[in-house]
């Protein structure tokens, strides 16, 4: 074998090497466009993640678990959000069951006053259900309060 012959062969090994490299290289990109998995070459700042709960958490933290309070008197519910909610729906639940609106589309403010209507029942089992207006599966109890006639 001469010179020129082992100088040809390695051209067209290293042609040849690099042929096949460019090949594969085709090849990966074509199977990641043709798999969707478009986050390897971009990335979407405004993805929704499906492991992160959008919705809205109230905690209502006025009246708290034992409070106790007459027919008459002036109940202040408190509650906080975890984003930012214009308006909300306030309820009146006894047991499990609505009792009354309280308040319907109130301006957010994270408190109300309510004069607790003299011919209320008295029950051991009342609860505030605060909502957001707009969104009904955004929600929140307080805890189990008391709306009792002291003698």
């Amino acid at each position: 074998m001469n010179i020129n012959n082992i100088q040809k062969f390695k051209r067209t090994t290293f042609h040849n090497r690099t042929i096949h490299i460019v090949i594969l290289l085709i090849i990966i990109f074509e199977l990641i466009i043709l798999s969707g998995c478009r986050k390897l070459l971009e990335t979407d700042d405004f993805a929704i993640d499906p492991n992160v709960d959008y919705k809205a958490k109230f905690t209502v933290y006025h009246p708290y678990d034992g409070f106790e309070i007459e027919p008459g008197e002036t109940l202040t519910i408190k509650w906080q959000t975890n984003k930012e909610i214009n308006w909300v729906d306030i309820f009146l639940y006894r047991k499990s069951a609505q009792e009354l609106s309280i308040v319907v589309r109130k301006k957010n403010s994270n408190e109300y006053a309510w004069d607790i209507p003299p011919e209320l029942h008295w029950s051991l089992h009342y609860s505030i259900k605060i909502q957001n207006h707009y969104d009904n599966e955004e929600f929140g109890f307080s805890d189990t309060f008391s709306i009792i006639i002291r003698s």
